[in-house]
């Protein structure tokens, strides 16, 4: 599952973008679709959690997600029930983002305190490219960057680092240091130091932000990884040719993106299953099948689901 960006030499020509090659067998396209489902997954998930967490017209009072490019804070621990993805720690107040780079960089800022602070920044592939905060980027200093896309290319305003992201999307999951909930005022302040503001609107003194579309075709209400498990092949693999085009896969993937050209799957190109013959379209639903069956039975190994006696989870405690 490696992620990043992707070579320029590797993006697809658009004629060549759905050819398989001729020599391509009923076991090989198997393979490569088995292969691909696993490679794509985490790009797949992650793509449907940001469509469910930045789907809103409005910001959600007191919750940490809402529009995109804007920051939506937590205002207090949350309950023990509560699960975005994974269960939330109860020792800081979280301030998250998703944005869109398309349009144009977003301007990030963030104020000079000596409280304890983190805001990870995750491609659409989950890789953490940058780590804005006290401990990396210094305290006491307020900090303003300029957050890229891989395809940008323009001037850089005076003042401003540039934090590239290797893909077009990108996840800000924050973290402001919180000593119980009597500390709650002061971490506002902080919170509200952090800012969102596109490129071209930088320098204005007053910057209202848009409100978000909401897009009524997403699944607000069905996890993202049963969203993704319900995808069929067809689906899957053609929307991950889609992602591919703005959100690059890394400059060393270049074996298995290979062999990825040889089903039709080419960087910068679409993918239609229903183009290939039937004999390959039939390989790659098999393929898609055990694909999703390993990352099931991985998933479910890495919990400890299922194990016997004492399973052993790293960052977690024993279970018997």
């Amino acid at each position: 599952m490696a992620i990043g960006l992707v070579a320029a030499g590797l993006a697809a020509r658009p004629d060549v973008a759905c050819a398989q090659d001729s020599a391509l067998s009923d076991q090989e396209a198997y393979a490569i679709a088995k292969d691909a489902y696993v490679y794509a997954y985490p790009m797949m998930l992650t793509y449907a959690t940001l469509q469910k967490l930045s789907n809103f017209a409005e910001p959600k009072d007191g919750d940490a997600f809402g529009p995109p490019n804007q920051f939506h804070h937590a205002r207090a621990f949350p309950e023990p029930a509560d699960k975005i993805v994974i269960r939330e720690n109860v020792d800081t107040l979280y301030s998250a983002a998703t944005l869109d780079l398309m349009a144009e960089p977003m301007v990030l800022s963030v104020p000079a305190t000596d409280r304890y602070f983190m805001l990870p920044m995750l491609s659409l592939w989950t890789d953490v490219f940058a780590v804005p905060g006290t401990r990396t980027t210094g305290a006491n200093t307020p900090r303003d960057f300029l957050v890229v896309g891989p395809q940008w290319t323009g001037n850089v305003p005076s003042g401003l680092e540039v934090i590239k992201s290797p893909t077009r999307f990108v996840w800000i999951i924050g973290r402001t240091k919180t000593n119980g909930a009597t500390d709650y005022e002061s971490v506002h302040k902080v919170q509200d130091g952090y800012k969102l503001i596109p490129l071209s609107a930088w320098g204005q003194k007053e910057y209202v932000p848009p409100k978000g579309i909401v897009d009524p075709s997403i699944d607000m209400k069905t996890p993202p990884p049963v969203i993704v498990d319900r995808m069929d092949a067809a689906a899957y693999y053609g929307r991950f040719a889609e992602l591919l085009k703005d959100d690059p896969p890394n400059q060393v993937d270049y074996p298995i993106l290979h062999r990825f050209e040889r089903a039709g799957i080419h960087v910068g190109g679409s993918f239609d299953l229903s183009a290939a013959p039937e004999n390959i379209q039939k390989a790659f639903q098999r393929g898609y099948a055990d694909g999703k069956a390993l990352v099931a039975a991985e998933g479910n190994k890495a919990a400890g689901i299922g194990g016997k006696g004492w399973v052993i989870r790293p960052g977690a405690e024993h279970t018997a």
